[in-house]
């Protein structure tokens, strides 16, 4: 009896060991295009030892107010969680939530033209490389960009650019 129990006990220890090995390794593409007024788009992903990539364009050629957009990428061990949110024109939210564990990048781009924008990115985790830029370009009054990166043994870069009068940028890093 004791022969099997040490056996079940290192089979366990070894599933565990070698679990980033039996990723299901996928690769997940989103991209959403919409041209108009008073749109909504979200895209979610997460899994383990993925390739995921979300692209969300709204308001294409200064061609929509009040957009709202959201990405949300969550897993451990992913190759890469690459997210990209592109608003013209007024009125628009864009918020992007990277988390998850040992990931070897998390690559976050909000870009926003316009007045009254609102960009958010949160990346968070252990053991990743997080990597956030927001954009506020163009005639643009009254936007606000976050960023907000965190957890351990993280690397985290951030870049917010803006221009224009009555703006705010806030960057936390811990």
């Amino acid at each position: 009896m004791k022969t099997y129990s040490k056996f079940v006990a290192a089979s366990v220890f070894a599933l565990l060991a070698a679990s980033p090995a039996l990723a299901d390794g996928n690769t997940n593409t989103s991209n959403i295009d919409q041209i108009g007024v008073d749109m909504t788009a979200s895209a979610t992903q997460g899994g383990t030892g993925n390739t995921s990539t979300a692209n969300i364009d709204q308001g294409l050629a200064s061609a929509g107010n009040n957009l709202s957009a959201t990405i949300t990428q969550d897993g451990f061990f992913n190759v890469l969680n690459d997210a990209q949110i592109i608003q013209n024109d007024d009125d628009s939210t864009a918020l992007i939530t990277q988390t998850g564990a040992f990931n070897p990048l998390n690559y976050a781009l909000i870009d926003q033209s316009g007045v009254s924008n609102d960009a958010t990115i949160a990346q968070s985790g252990a053991g990743t490389s997080n990597s956030a830029e927001v954009t506020q370009f163009g005639t643009n009054l009254l936007n606000t960009a976050t960023v907000t990166q965190g957890g351990i043994l993280n690397d985290n870069t951030s870049g917010v650019g803006q221009n224009g009068s009555n703006l705010t940028a806030t960057v936390t890093q811990n």
